[in-house]
């Protein structure tokens, strides 16, 4: 008998979800690939932020409907917003870990604790920087040298890297009829969150640790 993995993905805007929902699907498949158990991934289901709240009573009332909800784990997304993940951590993600834990405990709230943290370098669209020709391809610049289109780093190196790909996206469409001009950064998220190569993305740091804490939280269900 398949046991179905449901998650819930808590993400801080509409874009990171259209980016991590299909990601995420991905990394599961790729996790559960090696090992004997039957599992079927039955949906990845939006939570979505309560504004006007402290970040950790926002993931303590999203820990509580991913448990009404029925769901195996819950996914916490937070930009880095440096070059490094230990602030955001630190000050954010382990606090509220620690506020869902209290409020936990016996005969209190029902509420899901497999709680996994996903924090890119900077922000979402380092990890879309992670293919470069798979960007190009998709930006219609493969004829435009990734120095001329301002990509002369690796992905998190960027303090900015949405708009390193809005300006080479613009670089790109120069060439083009007036007509064809467009440069809609939205449309990219779902698509390259589809087909980036997983093994690009284990070159990043931030997405090796993600894949780590995602494995250890769903091979129970195996």
């Amino acid at each position: 008998m398949s046991e179905i993995l449901t998650i819930g993905l808590h993400a801080e805007g509409t874009t990171d979800h259209k980016f991590y929902k299909p990601l995420i699907e991905r990394t599961i498949k790729d996790i559960v690939l090696d090992y004997d158990g039957d599992i079927e991934i039955y949906s990845i289901v939006e939570i979505p932020k309560t504004t006007g709240t402290s970040y950790k009573k926002d993931v303590l009332k999203a820990a509580i409907t991913a448990y009404d909800s029925g769901l195996k784990c819950l996914i916490l997304h937070c930009d880095a917003d440096a070059n490094t993940a230990n602030n955001t951590m630190q000050h954010k993600i382990d606090p509220a870990l620690e506020y869902v834990k209290n409020h936990a405990k016996p005969d209190s709230t029902k509420i899901c604790t497999n709680l996994v943290p996903l924090i890119p370098v900077y922000m979402t669209e380092a990890w879309m920087l992670s293919d470069l020709e798979l960007l190009k391809e998709e930006i219609d610049a493969i004829h435009i040298s990734n120095a001329d289109l301002g990509f002369t780093k690796k992905p998190e190196q960027y303090s900015d890297p949405k708009n390193i790909i809005i300006s080479a996206m613009r670089i790109a469409v120069q060439s083009k009829a007036k007509h064809r001009r467009k440069a809609d950064i939205t449309e990219l998220y779902t698509t390259l969150a589809n087909k980036i190569p997983l093994d690009k993305l284990r070159l990043l740091q931030s997405y090796q640790d993600f894949y780590s804490a995602l494995k250890k939280t769903c091979l129970p269900y195996c």
